[in-house]
Formats: structure tokens, C-alpha cells, sequence
């Protein structure tokens, strides 16, 4: 990050992108996301099954 913090600061917004649409093609959500960290939360296949 000391040498090119601007390209830092892209990339993780980059994955942080690419992990968010991960996550929600797989039935989850985004909870919280601070620096590089990603909380989420997942919605078992039982409670899925239960919800329908």
C-alpha cells in the first residue's frame, strides 16, 4: 500500500465487488465489509427448503 496506495485502494474495491456477487449468486449477503475483511451470512439449503 506504501508504494501505490491508489492501486491498493482499486484492487480491493475490485474484489471486494467480485466476492460481494459471489456471495449473493449464492444466496448469502453482505453484512459488513471494513478493509479488506467481508462478513456474510448464508442462508442454509434446510432453511431454504423451509422458506419455499
Amino acid at each position: 500500500m506504501g508504494d501505490d496506495e491508489e492501486a491498493t485502494v482499486r484492487t480491493v474495491t475490485e474484489y471486494r465487488e467480485l466476492i460481494t456477487s459471489l456471495i449473493q449468486e449464492n444466496n448469502g449477503r453482505v453484512v459488513d465489509a471494513k478493509g479488506a475483511n467481508t462478513t456474510c451470512q448464508h442462508t442454509t439449503n434446510r432453511m431454504q427448503r423451509i422458506k419455499k
